[in-house]
């Protein structure tokens, strides 16, 4: 089996996740050398304005913000079949939700840290002119170290455009 290599730079490998809009894959940047996430938007809803519309909102508001607590961008853009995708930093990790569901309620001090990580993430985005618009476990990696990011962007709207 041939490995798929995406914009001849990103070898991609295991599935980490798959949603409504696409699927997470743990890849390699072949440029760069290092271990990256590419999100690939489902082939049927590459055409769909609504799912191109997250996708772009996700790209805006994550290239803008530069923080510990908010997953990095790296790059986007459209496979041969003009199918969009985003290349992320890979965090290793599970999401908040994986987290308390397998280690059942966090000690208050836990707790605490994940939350003031979350809030200074959501700081860093407020601070770039945007709210995240998708706040829930899901969202949240924990990685390794036990910091917290925030993830899935797409439905982030810049603060003119929340009703106040």
């Amino acid at each position: 089996m041939t490995a798929t290599i995406l914009a001849s730079r990103y070898r991609l490998g295991a599935l980490l996740g798959a949603g409504g809009m696409g699927a997470v894959y743990q890849a390699e940047d072949l440029e760069h050398g290092r271990e990256v996430a590419v999100k690939l938007v489902r082939p049927e809803l590459a055409g769909d304005a609504a799912a191109r519309g997250y996708l772009d909102a996700e790209v805006r508001m994550t290239g803008r913000v530069v923080h510990r607590n908010v997953v990095a961008l790296l790059a986007a853009g459209e496979t041969e079949r003009h199918e969009p995708y985003v290349v992320m930093e890979l965090v290793r990790g599970r999401s908040l939700r994986d987290v308390v569901r397998a280690a059942g309620p966090l000690s208050p001090r836990r707790a605490c840290s994940i939350v003031q990580q979350v809030l200074a993430g959501l700081e860093a985005i407020h601070a770039a002119g945007f709210v995240h618009g998708d706040v829930k476990s899901e969202n949240v990696l924990i990685d390794e170290s036990g910091r917290a990011l925030l993830i899935d962007l797409g439905l982030s709207r810049r603060h003119s455009e929340v009703p106040g």
